[in-house]
């Protein structure tokens, strides 16, 4: 393209001294990404034609995408049953149980794949259907969804590279029954050594799809909602009291962001299920939960 669609005026570089057309190309990409006219769906699997209203899927965790939507509703029920892997015959669980949190974070990214109609203008036809690459994430997401998934276990670095021989490490696409399950010879690892950070996470999970992006005003999140989601996700497994160390407010020995979103939703008063202990909330002991006590 760079090189032929205007004569020789463009030469295609890899090189670090190059110039852009504009140095905030990404944010003008994703403002016209989100007006309405630019939305349209990529044509991969599970997608409809075009985008369309669907108030019905307003109740799964999809709920974001009902207002335009290119998943139908059966998809995005699919989706909602963490445990339902027809779609793809892919189980989050290959290398055992993982948690409440991370798996709010895999069915985030599960709906925004076949969900968003926003997509488009990263997607280029491949062998197998669209390919997607360099979708702007937002980096806070990106170390959210670490921080959710850093102790859970996963056989494959990139979750698209299908082993050819199942003496290789990584995953291997059974032709025959068409099930994805880790190779023989595959070590379940955790995310955190697999992938070391949020920005690692991102940036090789699903190959070069995503791009942990520090740029807040030209990224995506999964959904904008991702923090009511992970409350009714850890609303399903409530911690015990007696198990809780200051600031731990989900229980998992850990302190990270999301004792701080539990914390926060807390403060503002929004409803969870989980009956919070305060004191183990107030860390500075005030008598007050408040932003000084976390």
């Amino acid at each position: 393209l760079c090189n032929t669609m205007w004569a020789n005026s463009f030469q295609y570089s890899d090189q670090d001294e190059c110039l852009v057309f504009a140095t905030n190309w990404q944010e003008i990409l994703v403002e016209a990404i989100q007006s309405q006219d630019s939305q349209e769906c990529i044509g991969a699997t599970h997608h409809l034609e075009e985008p369309v209203a669907n108030p019905s899927i307003a109740s799964t965790i999809c709920a974001d995408f009902s207002g335009q939507a290119c998943c139908s509703t059966s998809t995005a029920n699919t989706i909602n049953d963490a445990t339902d892997t027809s779609l793809y015959n892919f189980d989050y669980s290959h290398c055992g149980p993982i948690s409440k949190e991370c798996e709010a974070f895999l069915q985030m990214e599960e709906c925004f794949y076949e969900c968003s109609p926003d997509l488009a203008p990263y997607a280029s036809p491949g062998p197998f259907g669209p390919v997607l690459n360099g979708i702007p994430v937002c980096a806070d997401f990106c170390d959210a969804w670490f921080s959710a998934c850093k102790n859970d276990l996963t056989c494959a670095t990139d979750w698209l590279d299908f082993e050819q021989e199942e003496d290789l490490d990584g995953f291997f696409f059974n032709y025959e029954t068409y099930e994805i399950y880790c190779t023989e010879e595959s070590e379940c690892l955790t995310f955190a050594e697999r992938y070391g950070n949020g920005e690692g996470l991102c940036n090789t999970m699903w190959a070069s799809t995503f791009q942990y992006s520090n740029d807040e005003s030209a990224c995506f999140n999964f959904s904008d909602n991702w923090e009511d989601i992970l409350l009714d996700k850890l609303g399903e497994d409530c911690p015990d009291d007696t198990s809780l160390v200051e600031g731990d407010v989900n229980g998992d020995e850990e302190l990270n962001v999301l004792d701080v979103v539990l914390t926060v939703n807390f403060i503002l008063g929004k409803p969870t299920e989980c009956d919070l202990s305060q004191s183990k909330l107030d860390i500075n002991s005030d008598g007050t939960v408040n932003i000084l006590g976390e």
